[in-house]
């Protein structure tokens, strides 16, 4: 929204008004596949202190992905959202079931 806006005002072009606003370089979600790297396919074992200390956390992430899916309008972020929350459900999951039964938990690809 914020770079459509940037476009109309420089279709515009008004005379005498100066602005050093510049478009936001739009890339494909890149904070997701840093999350999944860090949070979901790390390379230790999330420990049982881990787990308990995590999941209310995870637990909040997980209910804003839910709405965030579908309160984007564009097309591709959308589907980052979809492959990012049907991987962090399942690590939600195993977590649960670690913290149920005294496990540690590791994902693997």
């Amino acid at each position: 929204m914020f770079n459509k806006v940037i476009g109309m005002l420089e279709a515009i072009k008004l005379e005498g008004v100066e602005s050093n606003v510049e478009s936001i370089e739009m890339m494909d979600v890149p904070f997701i596949d840093e999350f999944i790297s860090k949070f979901i396919y790390r390379e230790q074992p999330y420990t049982l202190e881990e787990t308990r200390s995590l999941l209310p956390y995870f637990e909040t992430l997980q209910e804003v992905a839910e709405w965030a899916v579908w309160d984007t309008d564009y097309r591709g972020a959308r589907s980052r959202i979809l492959s990012f929350k049907n991987r962090f459900d399942s690590l939600v999951k195993a977590l649960h079931v670690a913290d149920k039964y005294g496990l540690e938990v590791q994902m693997s690809y």
